[in-house]
């Protein structure tokens, strides 16, 4: 696409898009980062807003730089503020010339204007660039690394160009985990102390591993690089990488910023597990260590791999360490108003796309699932259980197909084992005696409830398995299943035979759902369906229908796709009636009329990638979940932010039903329960504003703190210091 065009359609979209009203939580940010009060809040957000002309990043940019900007408290609309500040007040940021000369740290911007590549770059201005590739949600996108020197060369040579060059680049600043290992010591190494002497050189002969620049070499990852998309596009490699599972001895988990896992030193018996990953490249590395940046340091581990039959092999690896101890949170109960009612956590790993993560176990989500799908779950409150009946029942829709559902349940889960690659979907006969898995080894896996033995496997996928459903057409049960590999295959269940295989999509298939309307009350037979109707949603953006029975299938207008999102649609799910809801990485939830032909009706601003969405119907509430790490709650009717339920620390990747209580699933390895009732949703309410007016009592104690931070120019706390010192000896 030529460059000019694409500009003008990121310019309109940002133009078209419908503005968000603040929320509380928001303006507590704002209040953080730069000290303003809520009603000074409003006014800068609306003027940013507004300036059509303002600094933007781009989505792979803000994906460079998300984790370590967010570990400051920023998200993306703050950081665009913040480096609109630096821009306009040049000489308060940068304290002279002399010391922007000096300036060793490394920045990145996208290549464009005179820019077109990284040679043109260097004959342009003379200055000395890397260049470097990323990956997001708009493509493959070339970027120039530049050290201190050369950025202020490059602002001095497009601020004297005659004409004018209408082009500024957005200079990021490039925060990089530090690398010292010792060639005469074990110094860095997890869980020990380097000094003593059990741990010195035992000869001159001795080798240390891995070696500084040792290549290739195993890396061991505990937080959000467990996932292998977010590992693939730090890396920039072109498929997902293969996670093994492994553990490592001698360190124990913290958390920094309410939300990032910190691994730190702790007892020799301590372990940690997670994933581990062969660095084959050193610029691979080197994109880990930027990501990770210098809040982290890279020290050397033992790590022991899991495989399949049980057998454990110790490598000599490294990870990421945190380094800053001072800024690890402080465990502490969390106020009553914002927490959850139940918290359960998941087995060993991570939760992933609202179900298991780690591969070999389905652990406690298989559990939850388990109870309600037979009908045996309990929600358990307080002392008091209540038993429930957890299959949902939609008319003569019963027979055909029951909607996944979850129960909270205290007792053990049970683990179904056989997948040694992670788990992205799970789903249960329509009888109830069977539970199926979705893997990324481009399968799906099958179990017997009743005694929890392997059956069939599905074979046919060239790519992951990423969502899959069961139905019954008349007296035979099928397995609907999508893929990476941008197909949805249906199986017979009981034989595996494949019986058809849906193209359409030019991307990834990320969510099925069955129409309840259109494939119950209008086929009806005896045993089950004549025939479905499936929604398929994709990373192409687009939804897609289709009509499915034994003989044959039928894609519905497939000229004509629903198209309402600017990206990836992660999540369809039905109302009762029959409306269709929409979860996007564009930061929406929409909901499509069933009356008007799933023409769009109405548009929820959720923020941030938007995982999951679901329907409370006694309520009228919508509720969305996803990259911001809340759940949020929205009235149905007017789109108004009921409440903002705030427990989880990563991702939130999944959301269920249980009539008047939500359940919520997260990448922080944690399920978690929500009360729903007007009662309860009252009190969250009233913890946010608490939350808000406690920012406020502190505004004139923070203010005069960022005012004092801006007279010495946005300086970190031991660059003040430094400063001092300076001044006190010229003084």
């Amino acid at each position: 696409m030529d460059p000019v065009q694409q500009y003008l359609e990121e310019f309109a979209t940002q133009i078209a898009r419908p503005e968000e009203e603040p929320a509380n939580q928001n303006l507590s940010r704002w209040h953080s980062c730069f000290g303003y009060s809520p009603s000074e809040a409003l006014v800068v957000i609306e003027r940013l807003r507004a300036d059509i002309n303002g600094r933007m990043l781009s989505n792979d940019q803000w994906n460079l730089i998300r984790a370590g900007r967010e570990a400051e408290g920023y998200d993306r609309e703050t950081y665009e503020h913040q480096l609109q500040l630096w821009s306009t007040d040049s000489h308060s940021h940068h304290p002279g010339t002399s010391v922007e000369l000096n300036d060793t740290s490394s920045y990145i911007f996208t290549l464009g204007g005179p820019f077109t590549d990284i040679e043109s770059l260097r004959r342009a201005v003379g200055a000395s660039a890397e260049a470097r590739s990323g990956r997001g949600e708009e493509g493959d996108t070339d970027f120039a690394c530049v050290d201190g020197a050369a950025k202020r060369v490059i602002e001095d040579w497009l601020g004297t160009q005659s004409p004018p060059i209408n082009y500024r680049p957005t200079f990021i600043r490039l925060s990089q985990a530090p690398k010292n290992l010792s060639e005469n010591s074990s110094y860095p190494t997890l869980g020990i102390d380097s000094t003593l002497p059990q741990h010195r050189m035992q000869g001159i002969n001795q080798s240390l591993a891995p070696a500084q620049k040792e290549i290739p070499v195993w890396y061991f990852f505990y937080g959000t690089l467990m996932d292998p998309q977010t590992l693939q596009n730090c890396i920039s490699i072109p498929h997902p990488p293969i996670p093994t599972p492994a553990s490592i001895k001698g360190g124990t988990l913290r958390t920094w910023g309410r939300k990032y896992k910190a691994l730190v030193d702790g007892p020799a018996t301590a372990h940690v597990d997670g994933y581990v990953y062969c660095v084959l490249r050193s610029e691979h590395e080197e994109y880990l260590r930027f990501r990770e940046t210098e809040a982290y340091e890279v020290v050397r581990c033992r790590i022991t791999l899991h495989s399949e039959e049980g057998v454990q092999e110790e490598v000599l690896g490294l990870t990421f360490r945190f380094a800053r101890h001072d800024e690890l949170d402080v465990d502490q109960p969390r106020s009553q108003g914002d927490a959850p009612t139940h918290i359960l956590p998941v087995h060993k790993y991570q939760s992933y796309s609202g179900f298991r993560k780690d591969g070999d176990t389905l652990g406690w989500w298989v559990e939850l699932m388990l109870w309600s799908s037979l009908g045996k779950g309990r929600k358990v409150k307080g002392e008091k259980a209540e038993r429930m009946d957890a299959r949902e029942l939609a008319g003569d829709a019963a027979k055909a197909f029951s909607p996944l559902k979850i129960c909270m349940t205290g007792e053990k889960g049970v683990a179904y084992r056989g997948p040694t690659a992670p788990v992205t979907s799970l789903a249960f006969s329509p009888t109830g005696k069977i539970l199926f898995a979705g893997c990324w080894d481009k399968t799906v896996w099958s179990w017997s409830l009743s005694d929890r033995q392997p059956l069939l496997r599905y074979r046919g996928h060239t790519d992951f398995v990423k969502c899959l459903t069961t139905l019954r057409l008349r007296t035979s049960d099928v397995i609907v299943a999508g893929g990476a590999d941008a197909s949805i295959i249906v199986w017979n269940m009981e034989t595996a035979e494949k019986l058809h295989v849906l193209k359409g999509h030019t991307r990834g298939v990320l969510d099925l759902a069955v129409d309840p309307i259109s494939s119950v009350h209008n086929n009806v037979v005896a045993g089950g369906l004549q025939e479905a109707v499936v929604f398929s949603a994709g990373s192409d953006r687009e939804i897609r229908r289709w009509r499915i029975s034994l003989e044959k299938v039928e894609q519905l207008d497939p000229d004509n796709p629903l198209v309402v999102h600017e990206t990836s649609v992660y999540a369809l799910r039905f109302d009762n009636d029959g409306d269709l809801w929409t979860a996007s990485a564009d930061g929406t939830a929409k909901c499509l009329s069933r009356f008007h032909n799933f023409q769009l009706d109405s548009t929820i601003q959720h923020g941030d990638y938007v995982r999951a969405v679901a329907l409370e119907e006694i309520g009228g509430y919508v509720v969305t979940a996803g990259r911001s790490e809340d759940v949020k709650v929205w009235d149905r009717g007017s789109g108004d932010l009921i409440a903002t339920l705030d427990g989880h620390y990563e991702e939130v990747s999944g959301l269920m039903m249980l009539k008047q209580r939500c359940v919520s699933v997260g990448i922080d390895g944690t399920i978690r329960s929500w009360g729903l009732k007007p009662e309860e949703l009252g009190n969250a309410r009233a913890q946010n504003e608490m939350d808000v007016k406690a920012f406020e009592m502190d505004d004139d104690i923070t203010g005069t703190r960022q005012a004092d931070k801006d007279k010495l120019g946005g300086l970190t706390e031991e660059e003040e210091r430094e400063l001092d010192a300076l001044m006190q000896e010229d003084g």
